[in-house]
């Protein structure tokens, strides 16, 4: 399965977060360091300590210390399926695919029954181009809890990428199962909702795969509706459509907002240096090429990496909020 950069953003399964930046600063930096180095020399801290320490850490992109700390936690309570979903998340933002597929696999052996596991596992597989397990994976996690948005999301993915059309077509059904899901979900709040600001995004480019530029912008701006402190997204799929149509004031705008929110959105700098060289500022123009040169994107694919790692360090907060769904 081939991961385009804005997959590749989102944190394994049911710890989505998509392409738009996750604001670092909601922990503080120096708090997490100060508690850390209490936890870790206090021989007698819990498992939820040791668990909770290492979603610090995760969070600041200290992968490895993370996964000493959940390894600690394994030790402690060897069934628990938690702590092995984090670390496999933890190998996961490492790339260490193999380590984090023997983690998911151990979660499902010690939770059958949980579709989390099976949708960790399932992303994994697809990183590792087993597209036969991913695709059972999702839909035994679509089996174990047919109301899990992320589930129809995931799958949506899978379906993304098949030549079949006739699988292709399932990626737009299984995106508005998902948006249906949360829509129609009493106890969510509309409002802020990470989750929904990612279909609704997702769906804006399924739309624009079949040339359907107004369901597109109308999904994107509706993504920007539910989550505009984290719609660098969105942003920057509504300039690429007033580029295209040659609105290049309209375009800048909107890729302002996107690099405002995701400093590290090369695409967003270059297509905005296209515009600024269009209306005739040279200087600007050069400007943004060299940024976007600098975050790795020349124009022929996504480079967000520091938006990744915010939007991995994310996930713990995430899973923890799945679970209880």
């Amino acid at each position: 399965m081939k991961i385009n950069s804005f997959v590749k953003q989102i944190a394994v399964a049911s710890l989505i977060a998509g392409v738009f930046s996750f604001a670092p600063g909601i922990y503080s930096i120096p708090v997490v360091h100060a508690e850390r180095v209490v936890r870790i020399n206090n021989a007698a801290a819990t498992y939820d300590e040791k668990i909770k320490e290492g979603d610090d850490l995760l969070y600041l992109g200290e992968a490895d210390e993370a996964i000493m700390l959940y390894t600690e936690a394994i030790k402690m309570e060897p069934k628990n399926v938690i702590a092995y979903n984090k670390r496999g998340l933890a190998y996961y933002s490492m790339n260490e695919y193999s380590d984090a597929a023997d983690d998911f696999n151990k979660a499902v052996t010690l939770a059958p029954n949980d579709p989390i596991s099976y949708l960790n596992r399932g992303y994994i597989y697809g990183l590792l181009n087993d597209n036969n397990q991913e695709i059972d994976d999702y839909n035994k996690a679509i089996q174990l809890d047919p109301n899990l948005s992320k589930s129809y999301f995931y799958r949506s993915q899978y379906y993304h990428y098949q030549k079949d059309k006739k699988e292709k077509s399932r990626e737009m059904d299984d995106l508005n199962k998902a948006i249906e899901l949360v829509e129609n979900d009493e106890d969510s709040n509309k409002e802020n909702n990470n989750d929904l600001y990612i279909y609704y995004t997702y769906r804006g480019e399924a739309y624009l795969n079949i040339k359907d530029t107004d369901k597109a912008k109308e999904n994107f701006k509706k993504a920007i509706h539910l989550d505009p402190e984290h719609a660098s997204g969105a942003y920057r799929n509504i300039g690429n459509l007033y580029l295209k149509e040659k609105n290049y004031n309209r375009a800048i705008e909107n890729y302002t907002k996107a690099v405002q929110i995701d400093y590290s959105d090369g695409e967003a700098y270059f297509n905005r240096g296209k515009c600024y060289k269009k209306i005739g500022n040279k200087q600007r123009s050069k400007s943004d090429f060299n940024k976007a040169n600098k975050l790795g994107y020349s124009g022929s694919g996504k480079s967000s990496f520091l938006s990744i790692i915010n939007k991995i360090t994310k996930i713990t907060k995430e899973y923890d909020r799945a679970k209880n769904r």
